[in-house]
């Protein structure tokens, strides 16, 4: 069963991560509903969940005979949740965002035409239904833009802003003279608005790459200035708040730090890449701990930090003593379970752990295996044509594969995630690839439990795999073919 509105919404919740904070008073909320054609379907609520990008169930149950089913939730205050009903298929059920608060009833009488709200919670909800659909619009607006934004003038991006504003307020106008809200109702609906708006903003205006090289500092001072500190909207689950700081984190604070490093020699060519990155995973976790404006949300933005990290950097020593200081620190964390999810999938994709198999297909549509290739020391390069910086490694790629030409124990293997296979086709015809044996493998044509993303955990492209010849993983996200360590590491295995 799917509702097709509301895929949308879905997607804009993205996956991201929070956690609810340590109840003060057990309280709860109840969630009813009414629905004639969901008999014997699942019915369930969820949150969004820090370990996996996906959600975390609160409360199930299954719609009786009559279509009707209710569960009882914990709350200790405002909550943004989503109601799931369907046969408990991912990406088949249709999801409803509601708004709830403690010792409050919501009713909901789903329809196929549309959602009914019954109780006192009832005006904020469609307000927030309502939020969704201008949101739907600025989405599509913003998505519209991608790629052209950057190029604007100053004046007209502000009035891109000025725009994307503009579309709620008639809306904002309606919940500020609604006298059935109370005033922490009408102000967690509207600054929930305003702050998708500034996400969508700031997405579109990705990193002033200039402006971060001449303000960089190990400090980071810039950091989430423009950003209220609001624990509240944390506990509440609001997606908005929540894209904003994991923006901010790995714009501003990584590459503030990033070319604060820079200046100071630590470049790529003079220390590897791998170096870099562990250092960012230690300065940036100071510079979060050295921010005492951020305090309030501190246990927040130390773990958001930590996933994103593992997401970005892979498994590394440093990030494993910043969570176990982070575990020393909190206790009794609600964020430590997630994370403790998070470096059991890393730990299962370590130095050592087998390769886990995968298929794909060459230009000549012939299936391809990873098996095929265990006796040799297997480099793997996921890349993509659209992706910039996969392109800039292979000039470096093409040096590597002619400096190890003789060795018959060495194989490239290079795997495009094109979904334009035709495209992909195209550019391995020209001279800009290096040899070797090229696969594809698309998200069109590949169960997402198959795919390489998901076996590997990889999150983006580039992305290096380093197989030995016993068929273990030497490295998942191993350097680039631009650092002098990717032939240090196959020299190793090598010998």
């Amino acid at each position: 069963m799917k509702h097709p509105r509301l895929l949308t919404l879905l997607l804009l919740a993205s996956c991201c991560t929070l956690a609810l904070g340590q109840p003060n008073t057990p309280s709860t909320a109840q969630v009813q509903i009414d629905c004639d054609f969901c008999a014997g379907q699942k019915a369930a609520a969820n949150v969004i969940d820090l370990s996996s990008d996906g959600f975390s169930r609160l409360a199930e149950t299954e719609v009786d005979a009559a279509g009707q089913a209710a569960f009882t939730l914990p709350v200790t205050g405002p909550l943004f949740a989503y109601i799931t009903v369907g046969l408990g298929v991912p990406g088949q059920d249709s999801r409803y965002r509601v708004y709830l608060e403690p010792n409050q009833v919501l009713k909901l009488r789903i329809t196929n035409e549309k959602m009914e709200y019954t109780g006192k919670l009832s005006p904020a909800n469609q307000y927030l239904d309502d939020s969704w659909k201008i949101m739907d619009i600025v989405g599509d607006e913003a998505n519209a833009m991608v790629g052209q934004f950057r190029k604007f003038t100053r004046e007209e991006q502000e009035m891109v802003a000025v725009s994307f504003n503009k579309r709620f307020v008639p809306l904002h106008e309606a919940i500020t003279n609604d006298n059935r809200l109370t005033a922490e109702q009408k102000e967690i609906l509207i600054d929930q608005n305003k702050l998708m708006v500034l996400w969508r903003i700031k997405a579109l205006e990705g990193s002033d790459w200039d402006k971060l090289k001449e303000e960089s500092s190990y400090e980071v001072p810039s950091f989430l200035s423009e950003l209220p500190v609001r624990p509240a909207y944390l506990s509440s689950f609001m997606d908005s708040y929540r894209k904003v700081i994991e923006l901010e984190i790995r714009t501003h604070l990584v590459g503030s730090i990033f070319y604060a490093l820079e200046k100071e020699g630590f470049t790529n060519e003079k220390v590897g890449m791998s170096r870099i990155e562990d250092t960012l995973i230690l300065l940036t976790d100071r510079a979060i701990r050295g921010n005492t404006r951020l305090a309030p949300i501190r246990e927040f933005l130390l773990a958001k930090n930590i996933n994103l990290s593992f997401i970005d950097f892979g498994f590394r020593p440093q990030l494993v003593q910043n969570f176990t200081k982070f575990k020393e620190e909190y206790p009794n964390s609600s964020y430590l379970p997630p994370l403790e999810t998070i470096i059991g999938k890393h730990k299962q994709l370590g130095e050592g752990t087998e390769a886990r198999d995968f298929t794909a297909t060459d230009a000549n549509g012939n299936t391809f295996r990873l098996a095929e290739l265990k006796g040799k020391v297997v480099y793997i390069d996921t890349w993509a044509t659209w992706c910039g910086p996969c392109v800039a490694e292979f000039p470096h790629s093409k040096k590597m594969v002619e400096h190890y030409r003789d060795n018959r124990d060495v194989v490239f293997l290079f795997v495009s995630v094109d979904e334009d296979t035709q495209k992909w086709k195209t550019f391995l015809k020209g001279d800009r690839a290096p040899q070797g044996i090229h696969v594809n493998q698309n998200s069109a044509s590949t169960p997402d439990e198959s795919s390489i993303f998901s076996l590997y955990g990889v999150s983006g492209v580039p992305h290096y795999i380093l197989v030995d010849k016993a068929g273990k993983i030497k490295a998942n996200r191993g350097p680039r073919p631009s650092e002098k360590e990717s032939y240090e590491l196959i020299d190793g295995l090598l010998k």
